[in-house]
């Protein structure tokens, strides 16, 4: 997938990686944009325990707009702990940039909030019957900005 930054520039990035997260490495890393890089990487790790670790440090910090299509592209994956840490994490924030992003992503916005419900559909429904009790209902609703008009693009 390839997303659009509200400057009209690109990214785009690996769904997995199979790197080993190398703490050495990281504390090598003295700028925090090239900490916040590779934080970004991890989160495509084909480990979960690594992507919430880095995940968990892009949330801690005042992030930049090219590190939401990461923290996106989790929102959209089976792991309902990490939309909870999204979740947590965004509730009480201001995310209007947050929301500019998704709105300026439309197709992949939806394609992600259709994966999100089909993954709450198939391991989660019956821990939470109720779709409107649901974390990632929640995130995407209250944090994203999805309304029913998103999905008429």
């Amino acid at each position: 997938e390839q997303f659009e930054l509200l400057d009209g520039s690109m990214i785009q990035f690996p769904y997995r990686i199979y790197f080993v997260d190398d703490d050495e490495l990281y504390h090598r890393l003295s700028a925090q944009e090239e900490r916040l890089i590779y934080h970004c990487i991890f989160t495509r790790s084909c480990d979960g325990h690594i992507r919430e670790k880095h995940l968990r440090a892009i949330l801690d910090v005042d992030y930049p707009e090219w590190c939401m299509p990461y923290i996106l592209k989790l929102s959209a994956e089976y792991v309902v702990e990490i939309l909870d840490i999204i979740y947590v994490s965004l509730k009480d924030k201001d995310n209007l940039l947050f929301q500019a992003f998704c709105q300026n992503n439309p197709y992949i916005f939806r394609y992600y909030h259709n994966r999100m419900i089909s993954y709450w559909n198939e391991f989660y429904r019956e821990q939470c019957y109720r779709y409107h009790d649901y974390v990632g209902y929640k995130l995407y609703k209250e944090c994203l900005g999805y309304t029913r008009r998103n999905d008429s693009i």
